[in-house]
């Protein structure tokens, strides 16, 4: 085992313990994010007393987003782990934006979670997520309570991953081979995130290679 992978591990595993979960709803995308966070709390499971599933929503935009949905079928059942899937409709061409997805997906993983007797959601939020928020809130507004940023904790909802990087993301999923989708959508800059993470950072870190420690420190 690697520090990468066992410092995730660790983490994790504290973090399940200290709050006393006991059934956990696990967000699952198919990305590389949510796999190595499944692929954690599973580990995790074997040492604590708790349970958890998959709740994994295909949004039917992208062409290749049956095969996210067949690798979370295939993990869940390949460790016996109960999944819940759900979808859209393919009916929705004039309503594709992110907010509306994000609202879609949200609506489902929430009916799942109180429909049965979950005690906590877990997705894979991490601090490049974090940043990236930062700086699209920052484009659009002043308001310190709104560039507060990804909170790690909002009611039932929990992101253990907020103190982890993406660098370290793939170091572990690369170490421990596992096998994961990537969003090609995530590569088109029109969306604001997108034009973010891949043209705005790079250039603020060639400026500055410690840039993202100073916006996390903030």
């Amino acid at each position: 085992m690697n520090k990468v992978t066992q410092k995730i591990n660790n983490k994790i595993n504290l973090y399940i313990k200290k709050n006393n979960f006991k059934n956990i709803l696990l967000c699952v995308s198919g990305g590389v994010d949510s796999i190595v966070l499944f692929h954690s709390v599973l580990n995790s499971s074997k040492d604590l007393n708790f349970s958890f599933a998959i709740c994994h929503f295909n949004h039917n935009v992208r062409e290749k987003s049956n095969l996210d949905e067949l690798l979370c079928i295939d993990i869940a059942k390949k460790n016996n782990i109960r999944i819940y899937k759900g979808s859209m409709s393919t009916n929705f061409k004039s309503k594709i934006n992110e907010t509306y997805l994000r609202t879609e997906r949200y609506n489902y993983i929430n009916n799942i979670f109180k429909n049965h007797n979950f005690d906590s959601i877990f997705t894979a939020h991490h601090v490049d997520d974090q940043i990236e928020t930062y700086l699209m809130r920052k484009s659009q507004t002043n308001d310190n309570m709104i560039l507060t940023g990804i909170r790690k904790k909002y009611n039932n909802l929990h992101r253990p991953f907020l103190e982890i990087s993406k660098d370290e993301i793939y170091t572990y999923a690369n170490f421990n081979k596992m096998v994961w989708y990537e969003d090609e959508t995530n590569k088109n800059i029109s969306y604001l995130r997108n034009n973010i993470r891949n043209s705005l950072i790079p250039n603020l870190i060639t400026q500055d290679f410690d840039f993202k420690n100073k916006i996390i420190d903030e």
